[in-house]
């Protein structure tokens, strides 16, 4: 080989050799500049979703009507946070201690135990940059009486579709050993149980998720009492129901906060239009009929569902 052809054959080889570090170069260039748009695109979508409320909506508002005498109990009762619950997201996990017997009332007693498993909820969907918004009777109560409607029994959550799938994959398995994450999969008796002539799709990943099927936490200490008075055999312990939305985001976003049993939680930008569309026009008026001033049914927050069956049977 001459020195000219030794010469033309090195400068191929470095210049494949520099080709390719240049294309090597500009991959991991595009590749790192791809993951920062997705990065800066998921944290603009959350802070849209997420923006930082100084004051809650209701923070100035009085608790209307407390000296109203009730059935089941006070219509002001202490706030959770007033009668030392304290819910934080510790170094070594969620540190959220039980309060329910602070309470004189069964079902005061239950809306406690809801209350540690919504603010639970909270701050694994804060660490996990979930959106989610109180709904339905919860919303009612946060906008009516910083807290429980003093008659209800349960919360009710919405949040996006992809927000529910990223709990159902990611932040329920954060959940403590004491809440229980009902949904087709980890009890099988809800499909059992399934009315025949409700179609609800199923999801390829969490399986089914539309009312009556949707997901919902459960407290394993206590029977929520659905299913002693419709004899079905699922999980009955005292929940949080989860719902998938269908609102219109504009509708919703930028979420709003309201104070409620003491701790602040995100709800709707509309969030009266949406309560005025459920509930009529009045719907932050106290209702002057007793028969609308009471629960449903009557949960038992001291004893679970297995328990109280078998005490029935020694008993008859």
């Amino acid at each position: 080989m001459s020195l000219i052809q030794e010469i033309k054959s090195k400068m191929l080889r470095y210049r494949f050799v520099f080709s390719f570090k240049i294309w090597h170069r500009l991959v991991i260039f595009t590749a790192t500049l791809c993951i920062l748009c997705v990065i800066i695109f998921e944290e603009l979508h959350y802070l849209e979703s997420h923006p930082r409320t100084l004051v809650p909506v209701n923070k100035n508002m009085a608790r209307p009507r407390c000296d109203m005498e009730l059935e089941i109990g006070p219509m002001c009762p202490k706030l959770y946070t007033d009668l030392g619950g304290l819910c934080e997201m510790g170094s070594t996990g969620i540190l959220c201690p039980d309060i329910r017997h602070k309470a004189n009332t069964p079902l005061r007693q239950s809306q406690l135990v809801m209350t540690r498993m919504l603010r639970i909820f909270h701050l694994l969907a804060t660490k996990h940059r979930i959106r989610y918004w109180l709904s339905f009777g919860t919303l009612l109560g946060a906008a009516r009486h910083k807290g429980f409607i003093p008659w209800d029994h349960d919360v009710d959550i919405e949040m996006p579709l992809e927000d529910y799938i990223k709990f159902f994959k990611v932040a329920s398995r954060d959940l403590p050993d004491d809440i229980f994450f009902q949904n087709s999969f980890t009890d099988t008796n809800l499909l059992s149980n399934r009315p025949r002539d409700v179609v609800s799709p199923i999801h390829p990943e969490i399986g089914y998720y539309l009312s009556p099927m949707n997901h919902r936490l459960r407290d394993k200490a206590s029977c929520y009492g659905y299913c002693l008075l419709y004899d079905c055999k699922w999980h009955d312990g005292l929940m949080i129901d989860l719902f998938v939305s269908e609102k219109r985001s504009e509708d919703v976003f930028p979420l709003k906060e309201m104070e409620f049993e003491g701790f602040v939680f995100p709800v709707p930008k509309c969030w009266k239009a949406n309560l005025e569309e459920n509930y009529g026009d009045d719907v932050l008026k106290i209702p002057e009929e007793a028969e609308n001033r009471k629960p449903a049914l009557r949960p038992y927050p001291m004893k679970t569902c297995k328990r109280l069956a078998q005490e029935t049977v020694e008993f008859e």
